[in-house]
């Protein structure tokens, strides 16, 4: 072919000098390139498992502390936030694992988004019931203050102890109510229930001979507080958790977090 190709270019230089012209330059031969060339590609960026794992860590923690901080200072009781905690956790084991995608990396961090979720709806739970016992400590020394002072008042009235004394006191309470009754027409019967049931009580807090834990205790008012003064009830708070674990909204956004999780980290 290269000599066909030197003949076929002679001729042509032959027969423009027949012709009168100039002999025109040979055109130089393209060189030929193959029709399909890969381009050059850049290294690849290598993947990694434990960066993966650091991800879906980051990912968990961050989620569940921006997840109790809406509950804690929103009020806000939305269950389906725990797919949001997945989802960030697939993603940043995505992210920084460089698509490592193994399913060994998304079952880990599924784990680590239950985990997580689980342990900050217990934290939930435990703020709910502090709460709540705080608002009944709260009741219970405003009866306390309360008794303590209609005690004072009554042996303040009553200094004797008669009849006369008592009527005069349950007349002003009964009129306090907005109820008005004159003492004469109050019974010897709520005389001698008062005489024998709340005076001495009213008698025992004046002189201080009875506690204030042990008056919120007869009157099923004591909470049990730790040095901080939080309530301590771990059975009540199990409760608590368990009702909230194990509803229904709640058990579907972990199967969905933690589906989530797995799906992204794991490229599945």
């Amino acid at each position: 072919p290269l000599c066909n190709a030197e003949g076929t270019a002679a001729a042509n230089v032959r027969l423009a000098e027949l012709a009168g012209g100039q002999p025109s330059a040979p055109v130089p031969a393209r060189p030929v390139r193959p029709a399909m060339m890969a381009p050059a590609k850049y290294p690849a960026k290598k993947s990694s498992f434990a960066m993966g794992l650091l991800g879906g860590f980051i990912g968990t923690a961050a989620g569940v502390a921006v997840y109790f901080l809406i509950f804690k200072f929103t009020g806000l009781r939305i269950k389906l936030l725990a797919i949001g905690v997945g989802a960030l956790a697939g993603w940043l084991a995505e992210l920084l694992g460089k698509g490592e995608g193994s399913k060994g990396l998304g079952g880990i961090t599924a784990v680590l988004a239950l985990a997580g979720i689980i342990g900050v709806q217990y934290f939930v739970a435990l703020g709910w019931w502090q709460e709540a016992v705080a608002a009944q400590a709260k009741l219970a020394d405003a009866a306390y203050a309360f008794s303590m002072a209609e005690a004072r008042e009554a042996v303040k009235i009553i200094p004797t102890g008669s009849d006369a004394e008592i009527r005069v006191f349950l007349a002003k309470k009964s009129k306090e109510q907005g109820e008005e009754i004159l003492p004469g027409i109050i019974s010897n019967k709520e005389v001698k229930e008062f005489r024998e049931n709340r005076l001495p009580e009213y008698q025992a807090l004046a002189d201080g001979q009875l506690s204030k834990e042990k008056f919120l205790k007869e009157h099923h008012l004591n909470v049990a507080r730790t040095n901080e003064g939080l309530p301590v009830d771990d059975s009540t708070v199990k409760g608590v958790f368990l009702m909230l674990l194990l509803s229904k909204v709640n058990l579907f956004s972990l199967a969905a977090a933690a589906g989530l999780a797995f799906k992204l980290s794991s490229n599945a």
